[in-house]
This record gives structure tokens, sequence and C-alpha cells, in this order.
């Protein structure tokens, strides 16, 4: 398949998924679905090391949730010291 983005084309394929109806059926809108599984579990894609803009990053999932998990809890953790230093401030009428 042909797609262009911001002018420059490239051809992308698919994947493939190979399914199996299953015994379970349900009904939309008045209409029977039949529910399919994958044959076969997809294969994990490779972590990879990239590069946007000079800042690297990594395609691991579990390393990006990592990543996020700790600059929140930074996040809060700012927040929090500057709402006790307002506090502070506050109190002792400084």
């Amino acid at each position: 398949m042909q797609l262009t983005y911001r002018g420059v084309s490239y051809d992308y394929t698919p994947p493939q998924v190979n399914s199996v109806n299953s015994d379970l059926v349900g009904r939309y809108r008045g209409i029977d679905i039949r529910f399919r599984r994958p044959s076969k579990s997809p294969v994990q894609q490779p972590t990879l090391d990239l590069k946007y803009r000079g800042v690297p990053y990594c395609t691991d999932d579990a390393e990006q949730v990592r990543n996020w998990e700790l600059k929140r809890e930074q996040a809060a953790d700012r927040r929090q010291g500057s709402r006790l230093s307002r506090l502070y401030h506050e109190v002792i009428g400084h």
C-alpha cells in the first residue's frame, strides 16, 4: 500500500493476522456478530533505541512506562514541596 505523510511517500504492508472463529456470538444493534481470535500469538517487536531531534528514546513499552511514572512522581514531589514552602511562609509570616 502506497502512503504519503507530509509529502514523503512510502510503502506500507500491514501484517497479516490469521484468525480462527471462536464459539462466542454477540449481538450489536440487532446484528449477530461472530468473534474471532488470532490463531497464534503475535510476535513481540524488538526493542529499538531511537533518537528524535537529538533526544534518545526506547521503543520498549516497559521502559517508557517506568520513565513516565518517574517523571510523574518527580512532578508530584515538586508540587508538594512548593505547597509546603508556601504554607511555611504563610505560617511564619515572612
